[in-house]
């Protein structure tokens, strides 16, 4: 459960403490917080507001390109979503337009037939 890391600005060893955010570990007792892409340091739990602590996962620098690519990937998504979506709605026209033709052209016959037996009568 517990894995030895060591990080680039203190190099001692310290143990991840399976916190739900992954920026965080415990070293000698004080939680401390380091960027996941670039492991540079955040904050510890007495220099930094408790609750930005726990919440901050990137540095400055990687959260706006974090964001930028989850815009990203959230845009290709909702672009492929309406694609799929006007995909469907032009098949489902499609069939609506071809059986419309064929209720008028009932429409239709049935007319003449009316037509021919008023005609008989």
């Amino acid at each position: 459960m517990h894995k030895l890391k060591v990080y680039p600005d203190n190099g001692c060893y310290e143990i991840n403490c399976d916190y739900k955010n992954p920026a965080l570990c415990k070293i000698n007792g004080v939680i401390h917080a380091y960027c996941c892409i670039c492991k540079t340091y955040i904050g510890n739990e007495y220099d930094t507001d408790w609750n930005s602590l726990i919440r901050r996962e990137y540095c400055s620098v990687c959260r706006e390109k974090v964001r930028t690519e989850q815009n990203m990937l959230r845009q290709k998504k909702f672009r492929k979503k309406n694609k799929q979506e006007k995909k469907l709605l032009r098949n489902q026209n499609a069939i609506l337009k071809e059986e419309n033709r064929l209720l008028r052209e009932m429409v239709v016959a049935l007319r003449d037939d009316v037509d021919k037996l008023k005609h008989m009568n």
